[in-house]
C-alpha cells in the first residue's frame, strides 16, 4: 500500500494515515522502546481517547482497524484440500451452521468434492441419487450433496409409508405351480430368481419385469451366486451352470458332482460348490474345469462361504471345515450337536448355525472355536457379521443382535408369529421375513419400526394365514420378495412383489415431514 494512501475500514469510514514528519519521529521513538513500555504507552492513549469528547468514535475506528489485523478465518487460509478434511467431520447440523458464518464457509461447506468424501465415509452409492426422478429436487445443490440428500429421503420413505411414491408393493407372477428356492442380487437394479421349476429369471427391478428366463437344467435349481454379470446356478441335475445374465446365455456346463448341489458361491473367476454327494469342488469360470475337489464330509454340504483363499463348508455331518484353495490344507472344526445349516464368514471370523440351537463363532484364520452363542429355540436359518456384532434369524420366530467379543446376546427382535425365512441388513435397517406373510422394519440397534408387507392382508389368493415369503433381497431403494402359500391350490400364485421406495413427488409439500438428512 502507498504510504499516502488512506485506509479504510469494512465500514467505509475513512482514516488518514498520511505521515507528518512529528508522526515519523514519534514512531520511530515508539519502535525504540521496550515491549512493556510500548504497551503502556498505548494503555494511557486508549485511556486519554476514552475520557476525550469524540474519543469513543476515534476508538470505534481503531477497533475496526485493529480487528481486520487481529482476526483470521482459519478455514481460508489453510490450503483448500485440509479444509475439505476438517468440514468432512462435522455432523450435519454443524456443517449446515458453517455454511452461513461466511461466504468462504458457504462455499467450502457446499463443495461437490466435500459431500463427495461424505458420501464416501457413509457409504452411500452415486446411483441413488443418479437413478432418482429430478423432480425429487430443489435449490441449488451439488450432484455429491444430492446423492446424500436423496440417500436421507429414501431413508425417510422406508420408515414412513406416506413418502412413498409407491404405496403398495407391485406383483407379479414368476414361478407357477413352484416354489422359490433362491433369490440374488445381481447390482443395483438386478435381481435372479430360481425355482424348483428347473428355471432361473433375471429381473430388472424398477421398473419390475423379467428381462431373460434361463433355462437348461433338467432338474429344479436350488443355489443360486452372482458376481456382476456372471451367475453360477447348481441344481437336482448334479450340474452347475455358468450364465451371462446380460444377454441371458449359458456359458457353460459344470459336470462331476454325484448328487444335488445345494450351495454354490462365486468371486471373479472362482466357483465353489457343495453337494449332497458330500464332496466340496473349485471350479474356474474361465476354463470351465474342476480346479480341486475337497473330500472329508461324510454327509451331504449344506452351505459354502468363500473369502479370499479359503472356503468353509457347513455340513450334515455336523461339522464345519476351512479348505485353502491353493494347497488343499484342511481344518476341521467340530463342537455342534446336530446338522449344520448355515455359515456367515468375514476375515475375522467363520460363524455357523445348526439343528443344535446353538451359534458358533470361529477364529478365522486357525479355527479356534470362540464362543458358542445360546439362546435360540430353534433352527437359525440365516446369518450377517458387521464388525463384531452378528445378527441371526431363527425357526422359534425371533432374531437376536449377538456382541461376538462379549459373547452374550444384545437384544431379542420379537414380533414375527411364525419361522424367519430371511433376513437382510442394510446401511440404515434390519428387514425380515417370515411364514407368517409379513416383511417388518426395524433399526440396526434393535427397534421395531413397522410392517412393510403383509401379504394376507393385501391379497385374497390366500386362505386365512397360509400366505408364505420365502425369500427377501433389498437394495438402499428397493425391496424384492418371494412369495407363496402352503397349500398345493396356492402354488399357482407363486410371484415377486416389488417394494419402490422412490419417495412421493410431492415430498417437500408434505407437511410436518421427517427432514430428508435426518436419514443419515
Amino acid at each position: 500500500m502507498d504510504d499516502d494512501t488512506p485506509m479504510e475500514c469494512d465500514t467505509g469510514d475513512t482514516m488518514d494515515c498520511t505521515d507528518s514528519a512529528s508522526d515519523i519521529a514519534i514512531v520511530g521513538e515508539f519502535d525504540n522502546m521496550e515491549r512493556i513500555d510500548q504497551i503502556s504507552v498505548l494503555h494511557n492513549i486508549i485511556a486519554r481517547l476514552g475520557e476525550a469528547p469524540d474519543g469513543r468514535e476515534v476508538l470505534m475506528k481503531l477497533h475496526r482497524l485493529t480487528s481486520e489485523w487481529i482476526l483470521r478465518d482459519f478455514v481460508i487460509c489453510l490450503p483448500e484440500e485440509i479444509s475439505l478434511h476438517i468440514m468432512s467431520f462435522l455432523d450435519l447440523k454443524s456443517l449446515l451452521n458453517a455454511s452461513m458464518v461466511s461466504r468462504a464457509w458457504k462455499s467450502i461447506a457446499e463443495s461437490d468434492q466435500l459431500w463427495k468424501r461424505i458420501c464416501y465415509q457413509k457409504n452411500i452409492q452415486a446411483h441413488v441419487a443418479i437413478d432418482c426422478d429430478a423432480r425429487l429436487f430443489t435449490g441449488q445443490f451439488t450432484r455429491w450433496k444430492k446423492i446424500c440428500h436423496n440417500s436421507g429421503r429414501f431413508n425417510v420413505s422406508w420408515r414412513d409409508h406416506g413418502m412413498q411414491r409407491t404405496p403398495h408393493p407391485e406383483k407379479i407372477q414368476c414361478h407357477p405351480q413352484s416354489v422359490v428356492t433362491g433369490l440374488c442380487l445381481a447390482g443395483p437394479n438386478r435381481v435372479i430368481s430360481c425355482s424348483d421349476d428347473t428355471s432361473l429369471k433375471v429381473w430388472q427391478v424398477q421398473p419390475p419385469e423379467v428381462i431373460h428366463t434361463l433355462n437348461g437344467h433338467t432338474g429344479g435349481v436350488w443355489s443360486c451366486a452372482v458376481d456382476g454379470d456372471i451367475a453360477v446356478s447348481g441344481a437336482t441335475d448334479h450340474d452347475l451352470r455358468v450364465w451371462d445374465i446380460r444377454v441371458g446365455s449359458c456359458l457353460g456346463v459344470l459336470s462331476g458332482h454325484s448328487s444335488t448341489v445345494r450351495c454354490v458361491a462365486i468371486k471373479e473367476d472362482i466357483v465353489v460348490s457343495g453337494s449332497r454327494d458330500n464332496t466340496v469342488r473349485v471350479w474356474s469360470t474361465t476354463t470351465l474345469s474342476c480346479l480341486r475337489m475337497f473330500e472329508g464330509h461324510t454327509d451331504a454340504v449344506r452351505c459354502i462361504a468363500l473369502l479370499n483363499n479359503t472356503v468353509a463348508s457347513g455340513s450334515y455331518d455336523q461339522t464345519v471345515r476351512l479348505w485353502k484353495i491353493d494347497n488343499g490344507q484342511c481344518i476341521v472344526l467340530e463342537g455342534h450337536q446336530d446338522k449344520v445349516y448355515c455359515l456367515e464368514m468375514t476375515s475375522k471370523y467363520v460363524a455357523s448355525g445348526s439343528w443344535d440351537q446353538t451359534i458358533r463363532v470361529w477364529d478365522a484364520f486357525v479355527g479356534k472355536l470362540l464362543v458358542t452363542l445360546r439362546g435360540h429355540d430353534g433352527l437359525t436359518c440365516t446369518m450377517h457379521i458387521n464388525g463384531d456384532m452378528l445378527l441371526s434369524g431363527n425357526a422359534d420366530c425371533t432374531m437376536k443382535i449377538w456382541d461376538i467379543s462379549a459373547g452374550k446376546c444384545i437384544r431379542t427382535l420379537e414380533s414375527h408369529s411364525s419361522s424367519v425365512t430371511d433376513v437382510q441388513l442394510t446401511k440404515k435397517f434390519i428387514i425380515s421375513c417370515s411364514d407368517d406373510g409379513t416383511v417388518k422394519l426395524w433399526k440396526r440397534n434393535g427397534q421395531y419400526l413397522r410392517d412393510l408387507v403383509d401379504i394376507n392382508d393385501l391379497y385374497d389368493n390366500f386362505a386365512p394365514g397360509n400366505g408364505v415369503i420365502w425369500r427377501l433381497q433389498c437394495t438402499e431403494t428397493s425391496m424384492i420378495c418371494a412369495i407363496g402359500g402352503r397349500l398345493p391350490q396356492e402354488m399357482n400364485v407363486t410371484s415377486l412383489l416389488f417394494q419402490d421406495f422412490t419417495p412421493c413427488d410431492n415430498y417437500d409439500r408434505v407437511p410436518n415431514r421427517p427432514v430428508a438428512f435426518d436419514g443419515f
